[in-house]
Formats: structure tokens, sequence, C-alpha cells
């Protein structure tokens, strides 16, 4: 299963513990996936979204959380092509999706490929595509 692990310094030893928060938050286990902290709204959390699942097949979904315990289906779901090793990072009140690699390894029909975009979710819930020209190429 998939596991939730936070890690919480203790200022006496100044050591780092960590604890499990979720064996099971509901989503597959992956990996290559991307997560990021937000802040709609004021209201702070945690988006995990996409990655290879079992046989290297690219995850479309997302799930989000506010204390890491009790996870959910992000309530806009992306729009664009499922994916792995791609980045994400929230800026100024958006949460941005770059890049990755999209395809099933274990589909010769749909070989990875790299991809070479960017999407942006704001507080509304609304995901647009970021146009422009990207910093990099593929």
């Amino acid at each position: 299963g998939t596991l939730i692990i936070d890690a919480t310094t203790t200022p006496a030893s100044s050591s780092l513990s960590w604890r499990l928060l979720a064996a099971s938050p509901g989503f597959s286990p992956r990996a290559f996936h991307a997560a990021a902290s937000t802040n709609f709204g004021g209201n702070p959390g945690v988006m995990v979204m996409g990655g290879f699942a079992a046989g290297l097949d690219t995850q479309g979904d997302a799930w989000t959380t506010a204390d890491g315990v009790l996870w959910a289906p992000a309530p806009s779901p992306p729009p664009f092509a499922a994916r792995a090793g791609h980045a994400m990072a929230y800026c100024r009140g958006s949460l941005y999706a770059v890049g990755g690699i999209a395809g099933a390894a274990s589909n010769p029909d749909t070989a990875p490929y790299f991809l070479h975009d960017a999407w942006a979710l704001s507080a509304a819930g609304t995901w647009s595509k970021v146009t422009g020209v990207l910093p990099y190429s593929t």
C-alpha cells in the first residue's frame, strides 16, 4: 500500500522523527509522482498528482489533504494527459504542473514520451494551460 509519513523536529534534541500518517490514503501506490503544498483561500494543504502505478502506467489523478491523514480526490481533476516525473509548485495563489512523461511503459501502443507543457490551477478550481515558450526543450 501507499504510506504517508510526517517528519517532525523536536526542539529539545533537534533530531528528526518520522511517524506514519496514513497507511492507505485512498490512492494507488505510485512512484515518480509530484506533490506540492498549497494554500488556496488561506487553507493550507498538500496535493499529490500523477506518477507511475504498477506496470509503469501513468496516472492522471490528483488527491488533496489538509492533515496528511484524510485524503480525497481533488475537486478539480487535471484535464491534461496523465503523467509521471513532472514537477509541481504553488506560487502566488496558483498551483503549477510542468512537464513529465506520458504514455504507459506496459503498453507498446502508448510508448512513453516527454511532455513540454505547463498548467495552472487557480484558487477558483480552474485548470488552464500556461501559454508562452517554456525555457527548456524536450
